[in-house]
């Protein structure tokens, strides 16, 4: 075989070679685009929860906030009350 033959073939295998690479590139692209998708519903999911639960804390925030305010009224008018009260 000859420097020319020697190419040609070279050059066939090469080709056969990148083609393979790219065709397993997208398809390895394809797998990070699929769980890229999985990863973006999951956290929507998961943001969705946070959200539910900072929520719920405030609220519980707000009802400690006002039976504490209660607690210390009632105290409060305790402590002021005069001895003729009694």
């Amino acid at each position: 075989m000859g420097y020319v033959e020697d190419r040609q073939i070279l050059d066939k295998f090469f080709e056969e070679s990148k083609r393979y690479d790219v065709e397993e590139t997208i398809l390895e692209m394809a797998e990070i685009v699929k769980e890229n998708r999985y990863l973006r519903q999951r956290n929507v999911e998961l943001q969705s929860r946070i959200d539910e639960y900072n929520k719920n804390i405030d609220e519980m925030y707000n009802r400690t906030l006002g039976t504490t305010a209660a607690i210390l009224n009632a105290a409060a008018a305790g402590c002021i009350r005069s001895p003729k009260d009694v």
